[in-house]
């Protein structure tokens, strides 16, 4: 195991306990244990930006972490997150609380902001889904990383078997008309390596919820970012400017990493070439040096797709676009399949 790769591993073994103080339930089967939080607990994710539902802390298949921590510690004076180098040389990640997210952690946006956020005057209420009815502090314009008061949080539950766990979230706010019942359910499919996750949206509100979400998929795993990571569409991928042409390379259907990133390295691209259609919202992410990766299915089309990526993690940010009006519902679903060398 090359060195970078055992410091990694040793630097994410000391985060370990810190980073899993909250209180986490565990789903599986023969070949895959998941680990989440349940959103009622304080000591769980408590962030304004992702939704609550859902955080998953570690998943393994047979035996192989996907969803490990990417980042070393949670400072709450960091905004969103530092890559650095220490005195000693070797590299760290800190977080601030809005960002410490793991796994498929999902945020709703609506034009890159909160529902309901350029219309609330400072002090007004808008809605983070997933989250709850917040305040706006002042004029300042809406920043994701940035804590905001939650005003009302709605009401929570978790209920879990041996192979599913469903969240639920029952928000009544009559004050801004934002009102809703948000389930999310994560299953296992059998024996083996799929993991479904359903979302049922519905407003029983006066206000629209017209918004979209993505999923973060952090995939980390324990292995720095380098040369054998890549992400796979089944559709000619067109790339935005590449800010780090050294790091990354589009070819056809493939973004690969072509050299290891050191750890102040990052990569933002916003790729294009997806059809309107769910059959091309469907993407692979793996480390072929390892076998480890997972693809995923998702019947909704994609609206946006997004690649981020650090020395601790490749994420890819996949949007779609939801609207619910009073008295509808939306659902959506996505299929992961998880693959390893044995």
């Amino acid at each position: 195991m090359p060195f970078q790769t055992k410091l990694f591993a040793l630097l994410l073994g000391m985060a370990a306990p810190a980073l899993a103080s909250a209180s986490t339930g565990r789903i599986g089967n023969a070949v895959m244990q998941l680990r989440f939080e349940t959103p009622s607990d304080p000591d769980s994710y408590r962030g304004t930006r992702f939704d609550w539902s859902g955080m998953v802390r570690s998943l393994r298949v047979r035996g192989h972490e996907i969803y490990g921590p990417w980042f070393d510690r949670i400072d709450p004076a960091i905004h969103n997150n530092v890559q650095r180098t220490r005195p000693d040389g070797r590299g760290e990640v800190v977080t601030g609380i809005a960002s410490s997210g793991q796994g498929p952690s999902e945020e709703f946006l609506t034009d890159d902001k909160a529902l309901g956020f350029d219309k609330a005057v400072p002090g007004g209420l808008f809605l983070k889904i997933g989250v709850g009815v917040l305040r706006r502090p002042d004029a300042e314009p809406y920043d994701r990383y940035r804590a905001y008061e939650i005003v009302d949080g709605g009401r929570w539950t978790t209920k879990a078997t041996k192979d599913s766990v469903t969240f639920r979230q029952i928000l009544t706010n009559r004050a801004t008309g934002y009102s809703y019942v948000y389930t999310k359910t994560m299953r296992i499919v059998g024996d083996r390596p799929v993991l479904v996750i359903d979302h049922l949206l519905r407003n029983t509100g006066t206000r629209p919820l017209t918004t979209s979400v993505y999923d973060h998929n952090f995939f980390a795993t324990g292995r720095p970012t380098d040369v054998g990571f890549k992400f796979v569409a089944p559709w000619p991928i067109a790339a935005e400017s590449i800010s780090r042409p050294e790091l990354v390379r589009v070819t056809g259907k493939t973004m690969e990493i072509i050299r290891p990133f050191a750890p102040a390295d990052m990569v933002a691209i916003w790729l294009k070439g997806f059809g309107a259609t769910p059959r091309d919202h469907t993407f692979r992410v793996e480390d072929s040096q390892t076998g480890l990766g997972y693809s995923v299915q998702a019947d909704r089309p994609l609206d946006r797709l997004m690649i981020w990526s650090i020395w601790s993690n490749l994420s890819v940010e996949s949007f779609i676009r939801l609207n619910a009006e009073p008295g509808k519902a939306e659902r959506w679903s996505y299929t992961y399949t998880y693959t390893t060398l044995r």
